[in-house]
């Protein structure tokens, strides 16, 4: 039970992310907001369990890395440049599918997690529905779309954020394991971002409302969370982890709506049914057999 909490929770303050993340991205670039908050995290999960040794293995710590390099460095950048360019609620919509992504994934790159002909209903109910927020996306304008694109890229490579987490030595302290993802993430970042323009921080970034989103971003989201999401994974496996984020565009297209003003559409509402609704069958099926 506590790893389903764990995730739930994880789930949860996730959802509110996209919210904060738009608000901050108004005026910082996503390699600005992708950095400042790891900076932070790495603080937090540093101060919380110091590492013993200053030593880096690279090869013991291959799974770290990898996970490091898709789920914060490659991930929160398409994260953050989609939700710039686009509705805060499309990229949650968009993101909920990393479920089936992680099972699919995990099919042909995990021995034992293999899925079976509903995982076939599910894609296809899944993407016709990511489908339809990319198609309405496209006739609000280019920057919608594009970002939308963007949210679909970034589901892709945090599933393989997942199944490289998983392969992570069970027995590492959870503290330690999201510290050094959080580490070598702001390797990955720092190195990029010797190499773009925007290193000098507007004036606005210094607002109240700005420097609270980015604390809960550095803070909640991005030492907390990570915490919280490896030690799900390690205790219930990548693929029912990551089932919990179906709950996500509910989540964060009702508070959207409340605080960013994105209005509710036929579109939305009906990608989001079906990527929960295909989500979900796989469990359903397994529910129902089991009655049987």
């Amino acid at each position: 039970m506590k790893y389903h909490l764990s995730a739930l929770l994880t789930v949860f303050i996730w959802s509110i992310t996209y919210i904060s993340s738009k608000i901050v991205l108004e005026v910082l670039s996503p390699m600005q907001l992708t950095l400042i908050r790891f900076i932070i995290g790495y603080i937090c999960l540093f101060a919380l369990r110091p590492p013993k040794t200053f030593r880096l293995n690279f090869k013991m710590d291959i799974n770290i890395i990898l996970s490091a390099f898709t789920g914060i460095f490659l991930y929160y950048i398409l994260e953050n440049s989609a939700t710039r360019l686009t509705q805060a609620s499309y990229v949650s919509i968009i993101v909920s599918s990393i479920p089936l992504i992680t099972s699919i994934l995990a099919h042909f790159i995990n021995k034992d997690e293999k899925f079976t002909f509903s995982h076939v209903a599910t894609f296809a109910l899944s993407f016709t529905g990511v489908g339809l927020i990319i198609f309405e996306g496209s006739n609000i304008n280019s920057g919608a779309l594009t970002g939308n694109i963007l949210a679909l890229l970034a589901s892709f490579v945090f599933g393989f954020y997942n199944i490289f987490l998983r392969r992570v030595d069970k027995t590492m302290d959870p503290v330690e394991q999201a510290r050094k993802v959080n580490f070598y993430g702001l390797i990955f970042i720092t190195v990029l971002f010797l190499f773009i323009p925007e290193k000098t921080l507007p004036m606005e970034f210094f607002q109240s409302k700005i420097i609270l989103n980015v604390l809960f971003l550095g803070v909640i989201a991005s030492s907390l969370c990570i915490l919280l999401w490896g030690f799900s994974i390690n205790g219930i496996g990548a693929i029912n982890t990551s089932k919990y984020i179906y709950l996500a565009p509910l989540i964060t297209t009702i508070v959207s709506n409340l605080i960013l003003k994105e209005e509710f559409t036929l579109y939305k509402l009906l990608g989001m049914f079906l990527i929960i609704a295909g989500v979900s069958l796989p469990s359903i099926v397994r529910k129902f057999s089991y009655i049987k």
